[in-house]
């Protein structure tokens, strides 16, 4: 038995992240295009494939520590609810 993780469990994982983030930013009343800006970017073009899902498109760890400052949230809150996805998958 492996412990790596199966596409659907990394699938529901990267989507409840998502969910999170942009949870998070709807609250602290942001667009997606002022957070990339403020992440560095000139389009929303990385927040809003992201967000959708579009490409295959995910935020990664620089990503997320980076949207976590800017929302001035500790990091954790953008993984809720990812404890929960793993234990359904074990």
């Amino acid at each position: 038995m492996t412990d790596a993780l199966n596409e659907a469990t990394l699938k529901a994982i990267l989507s409840q992240i998502t969910i999170n983030v942009k949870r998070q930013r709807t609250i602290k009343n942001m667009t997606q295009l002022r957070l990339a800006v403020e992440m560095g970017h000139q389009t929303a073009g990385l927040i809003s494939c992201a967000e959708a899902g579009i490409n295959n498109k995910h935020f990664n760890i620089e990503h997320l520590a980076t949207i976590a400052k800017i929302l001035d949230i500790p990091i954790i809150t953008l993984f809720e609810s990812v404890d929960q996805i793993l234990k359904k998958s074990d």
